[in-house]
């Protein structure tokens, strides 16, 4: 089993964007990575200004296209800390526990948890089913049926 990751640990291994934006390119692109264009191995280096890498040719990659991160103007910390939330948790996290955790407005943090979740259950591959859960309706105590979105295990 593998060990869980402390919060402690987490901050130290991703203190900035920059560490996560690393992070993200190993992942995406590994170590032996070849430039598209030239062809040269593990030339890149961080663009100062730009979420993105450059080789010696001038070509540029951006590790953030083609995820959830594109098109984003939250901070990558924000987003890997929300990730780490998700992951470490067992019954998911609410979107305004995002939003007190991360200081994000609430429909930030509503897009950032919407898409979490359909990447989460994207990755594993999983079908999605609606299901049926009963509500108690307050002091009123009535049974309604409100559609739940629940993985199929």
């Amino acid at each position: 089993m593998a060990k869980t990751l402390t919060i402690h640990d987490f901050f130290k291994r991703f203190p900035d964007d920059a560490a996560c934006l690393a992070h993200l390119f190993q992942i995406r692109y590994g170590y032996g990575f070849g430039c598209p264009k030239c062809g040269e191995i593990g030339t890149f280096r961080k663009l100062s200004k730009h979420p993105a890498y450059t080789c010696n040719c001038g070509h540029h990659i951006h590790p953030m296209q083609g995820t959830i991160f594109q098109d984003s103007h939250t901070h990558l910390t924000k987003w890997f800390y929300a990730l780490y939330l998700f992951t470490t948790t067992r019954h998911g996290v609410p979107a305004k526990e995002l939003q007190r955790q991360l200081g994000v407005s609430y429909p930030t943090a509503l897009r950032m948890a919407h898409l979490i979740r359909v990447h989460m259950t994207a990755q594993r591959g999983v079908a999605v089913r609606l299901g049926h859960v009963d509500a108690n309706q307050g002091r009123h105590a009535e049974s309604c049926r409100v559609a739940d979105a629940k993985l199929a295990l």
